[in-house]
């Protein structure tokens, strides 16, 4: 068998294999990035409550364990409390239930087994969306949501973004499935029931949660105001029960958080606004999480992306017009060089903003076309993340998500937006292929880049836990206190 057959016989493959080859994927990137290390302090605080849950030590942590928990924007530290006393996390408690749960089953690694299981719902569930667009686009948008968008970076965080975004992936696809495909009432009622129930989930799960699920509760009032006619009735339907789950789950979650703190429960949070105006600070949301190529102050580095990144769009752009596949070859290499240099820069950083860590979106904007009319899941799709996105915008912290690695924030937004941005490369055909493999190379040199980071910031992490249990070590033999 050639090469070229084997790789055809392997990509013909049924699209589940294509799930077990990225689910491998991830896990050895995982394995190279030196896990079960944290990577942020929202790690440690979930790994933490989801630990005492997992040993039976309930939500509360003891009166002798540090004051301070969780950093604040102001450097001051502090935990959720509440007349009953502090826990690390209880904000969303759903989620450390999960992680406890993961934990008694498999372990230090249950959390991460989580975090990689919701990518591949990501991508199953973005890829089922694909082929609602065109049929051969579902094995693509398998690989493009598990390794060209930041979910893979995020897979080796346990901060629930990426059972979030499978599950808003799930949430579109029962919507998709139950109001385009003409469904008896007993179809319907079940849609409507798995619907609200998603979306409850999603809002358990992380706080934006909510504004996804409203916006792909908009999704399904648009494919009633301008659809099929019979799209109208279990449209407004399942927009009705995604409102439902989503109004229940924030009162069920507010209970349970009064029930573990007590009176006067208080969760930590930060101010949204700097003090500036508010387009002023959503100026800097927007490019503190879609644009910004490096940190602050690290411009000189991050600068190459975004060249990089306009090179994309423009080899994407020439594509569309029907230009020479000489010049979109053109850009397309200088995108892929410009992008080759920021790992050889020897520096270990993350890539804050969506677009320079997912090209892909970059180059599906420079591909864009008038695409077909009359087709319901783009007009969900479409609606669901412009409506999403822009609610995140507009409610996010003015400096972003604070150490991140595109946009994290938006995470759930990812399994709607993918499937129609691989359907917007598709439709360039052959003269674009220049662009799939740019996108393609880039993401690869982000991997990368993303796991050298990921072992610069987990060895510095494990060096200073390190030098902290040393230090009470000898605290301890000296009889002093630890």
């Amino acid at each position: 068998m050639s090469p070229l057959v084997a790789i055809r016989w392997a990509w013909d493959r049924p699209l589940v294999a294509h799930a077990a080859a990225v689910g491998l994927v991830l896990g050895v990137l995982l394995l190279v990035g030196r896990p079960f290390v944290v990577f942020n302090a929202d790690e440690g605080v979930a790994l933490i409550q989801a630990h005492q849950l997992a040993h039976g030590d309930g939500w509360l942590l003891d009166d002798a364990a540090p004051r301070a928990v969780r950093p604040l924007g102001n450097g001051t530290l502090s935990a959720d409390e509440g007349a009953n006393g502090r826990a690390a996390y209880a904000k969303h408690p759903l989620y450390p239930v999960l992680l406890a749960g993961s934990e008694k089953v498999a372990g230090d690694a249950g959390p991460l087994v989580l975090s990689v299981a919701g990518v591949l719902l990501a991508a199953i569930t973005a890829a089922a969306l694909a082929t609602r667009l065109r049929e051969d686009l579902g094995r693509p948008t398998v690989w493009a949501v598990a390794l060209a968008t930041p979910l893979w970076f995020d897979s080796g965080l346990v901060t629930a973004l990426t059972l979030g975004a499978g599950v808003a992936g799930a949430l579109a696809v029962v919507v998709a499935s139950t109001v385009l495909d003409r469904p008896s009432t007993r179809r319907l009622v079940l849609g409507a029931a798995g619907a609200g129930g998603l979306a409850a989930l999603l809002v358990g799960l992380r706080s934006e949660g909510l504004l996804v699920a409203i916006g792909i509760a908009t999704g399904a009032v648009a494919l009633a105001a301008v659809g099929d006619r019979r799209w109208r009735r279990p449209a407004l339907v399942l927009a009705g029960s995604i409102l439902a789950g989503v109004a229940l789950a924030r009162e069920a979650e507010s209970i349970a958080v009064r029930a573990i703190l007590g009176a006067g429960a208080r969760t930590v949070s930060v101010p949204a606004g700097s003090g500036a105006s508010f387009l002023s600070d959503r100026l800097s949301a927007f490019w503190n999480t879609w644009l910004a190529p490096s940190p602050a102050g690290a411009a000189e580095r991050g600068g190459l992306l975004l060249v990089g990144l306009l090179a994309l769009w423009v080899a994407a752009r020439l594509a569309g017009k029907g230009r020479s596949t000489l010049a979109v070859a053109g850009a397309a290499v200088v995108g892929v060089v410009l992008y080759v240099l920021r790992p050889l820069t020897g520096v270990a950083d993350v890539v804050p903003g969506l677009l320079p860590a997912c090209p892909l979106l970059a180059a599906a904007a420079g591909a864009a076309t008038a695409a077909p009319r009359g087709d319901g899941t783009r007009r969900l799709l479409a609606v669901s993340a412009v409506v999403a996105a822009g609610a995140i915008l507009a409610t996010e912290y003015w400096y972003g998500g604070g150490v991140e690695w595109g946009g994290r924030f938006f995470a759930a937004c990812l399994p709607l937006m993918v499937p129609l941005a691989v359907e917007a490369v598709a439709r360039l055909g052959r003269g674009g292929r220049p662009v799939v493999w740019a996108v393609a190379a880039t993401s690869a040199v982000l991997m990368v880049l993303g796991v050298v980071t990921y072992r610069a910031v987990h060895t510095r992490t494990a060096a200073a836990m390190a030098a902290v249990d040393r230090q009470a070590a000898v605290a301890g033999s000296a009889g002093g206190p630890l």
